[in-house]
């Protein structure tokens, strides 16, 4: 938070601006998750939403985890490769066609059917670049790696710290 601009100018005239911070600080590729939390995220005549559009989201929260968990994933920025990489139109052999918008809600229809599992397992999927460097190119470490690995946080040390983290936040949430 960074504080609160009084009377900013605006066409409509001023307006009071709530000023927020880059939260992503000085990380070079931030991970986050935008979680929509509840079953039912749409409603008739609320923000200007028409009843048949409130009906077609409902639809489609039938067909997400909203239904089931009681929230869903909407938005997955930096996710891991393994989530990232996996065509969700493969299967459908181009029986929806190729365009990217089809492309681009695919993704996102896959994203809001994943269970709080695999989110929380792809959120904190935090494998060290270098030993995938490694098994892919099928050679073993050398000395001076292992020592360097051995002098830094371990990758699963370091997920445990980000859900610590995550979960101590999200607990100030509710007081």
């Amino acid at each position: 938070f960074g504080g609160i601009c009084k009377a900013f100018p605006v066409p409509a005239g001023n307006k009071d601006l709530l000023i927020l911070q880059d939260i992503s600080g000085p990380l070079h590729a931030a991970r986050f998750v935008d979680v929509k939390i509840g079953s039912k995220t749409s409603d008739a005549n609320w923000k200007g939403k028409s009843a048949l559009q409130s009906w077609k989201q409902d639809l489609i929260d039938s067909h997400t985890t909203s239904a089931l968990e009681n929230l869903r994933i909407e938005g997955f920025l930096n996710p891991p490769s393994w989530l990232d990489t996996e065509d969700p139109l493969e299967e459908l052999n181009g029986w929806l066609g190729d365009s990217n918008n089809v492309r681009r809600k695919a993704k996102r229809f896959k994203l809001q059917r994943l269970t709080t599992l695999e989110a929380i397992s792809a959120f904190a999927d935090f494998h060290c670049h270098h030993d995938r460097e490694h098994i892919e190119n099928e050679r073993a470490p050398t000395q001076e790696e292992k020592e360097e690995d051995q002098a830094n946080i371990q990758c699963g040390e370091f997920a445990e710290l980000i859900l610590l983290s995550t979960v101590r936040r999200l607990s100030q949430l509710d007081r």
